[in-house]
This record gives C-alpha cells, sequence and structure tokens, in this order.
C-alpha cells in the first residue's frame, strides 16, 4: 500500500498484498474520518506517486523516463532516470535537467539502484557500485550530497554542486535500497 498526504488528506492508494490494486481510500486528519475515494480507473503496481500544487498525480509509465526515485526539496521536485537529474518546473510545466552534475552522473549512470532524496535542504543521491571483491558477493553502496542553487532569470534553471561523495555501506548483493524524502529537524 502506498501512501501520500495533500493538505490535510492522506490517500491510501491500493490493496494490502494485491500485486495490481486500484482501491484509494482517503482519510482527512482535519475531521479524523476515513472514506472510500472512486477507484483508479486502471490497477497499478507499485504507482509512484507525489503531489504538487494541491494535486495528487500518480503514474508507472513515466517511470522509463523520469526514473523511480523521485523527491521534494523547497517546492521543487526533482527526479533521476538512469541517466541525468532532473528538475520539475512550475512555470512551463516541464521537466528540465539540473545542470553541474555531468560528471557525478556518468559516473553511476551504469549502476543499479540508484535513489534519490532529500537532506537538510540538500539533494541526496545513492546508488550501488560494483563490488570492491566480486567473490565475496557484496556490492558497495555510494552516497553524494548536492548544494542546489536555483537561477531565475532569463534562463530558469537550477545548478547542483556536489560537496560530498563516498562509499556509505558495503552489503550483500542481495540487498534492497529503500530511501523516501525526509525534512531534517534542525
Amino acid at each position: 500500500m502506498l501512501y501520500e498526504t495533500v493538505g490535510s488528506e492522506t490517500y491510501e492508494i491500493g490493496g494490502q498484498n494485491k500485486p495490481y490494486a486500484s482501491d484509494v481510500w482517503v482519510y482527512n486528519k482535519l475531521i479524523g474520518k476515513r472514506r472510500k475515494a472512486p477507484i483508479m480507473m486502471v490497477a497499478r503496481k507499485n504507482p509512484l506517486t507525489c503531489s504538487l500544487d494541491g494535486k495528487l498525480y500518480m503514474w508507472e509509465v513515466y517511470r522509463a523516463k523520469f526514473g523511480e526515485s523521485i523527491c521534494k526539496i523547497d517546492e521543487v521536485w526533482y527526479s533521476y532516470d538512469q541517466r541525468e537529474c532532473w528538475w520539475y518546473d512550475t512555470k512551463c510545466r516541464k521537466w528540465r535537467l539540473v545542470r553541474g552534475l555531468t560528471e557525478l552522473c556518468r559516473r553511476f549512470s551504469r549502476e543499479l539502484g540508484v535513489k534519490i532524496g532529500s537532506y537538510g535542504g540538500k539533494l541526496v543521491i545513492f546508488w550501488v557500485g560494483p563490488a570492491l571483491y566480486p567473490f565475496l558477493g557484496t556490492s558497495r553502496i555510494w552516497c553524494a550530497v548536492i548544494l542546489l542553487k536555483k537561477h531565475c532569470g532569463r534562463y530558469n534553471e537550477v545548478w547542483g554542486q556536489v560537496e560530498w561523495a563516498d562509499i556509505v555501506l558495503t552489503a550483500p548483493w542481495s540487498h534492497t535500497v529503500r530511501l523516501r524524502c525526509v525534512k531534517s529537524v534542525q
């Protein structure tokens, strides 16, 4: 089951123990009640969701283009598509490339398990790198912390600057990277 919050309502999407489900429930925290919402027209397996400008978006067909990892930092959506890092420009309603990360993206573009998230207003990227000792059945999980700068002007752009990148964990090949956007407490 997937949960996504928009305003005071939390949407429960999908069913328990069902590979494909079209059920949607809504819990309103202001009145403390749960209600059944209209079902999705197409049942989805592990849908990707996000909320933007008070609306709930859900898809799986865009995964090939926008990746399986998406997060929101300072009201801007970011995604990674196995080649590049993108941000969503709400003014022209299209995805744009995050500038300045070409070298970093080239470093892990062929790797598996790339996930992004937020920490302290910065973008974090995790990816599974090649094994240091393949015969031991382990892989290396890398992390990069990216400072983001939005340049508004004639060309609306977001630039990323790598502050830090290194191996953070050596794990068995059978691992799964699970990452959700989090807000840091300051």
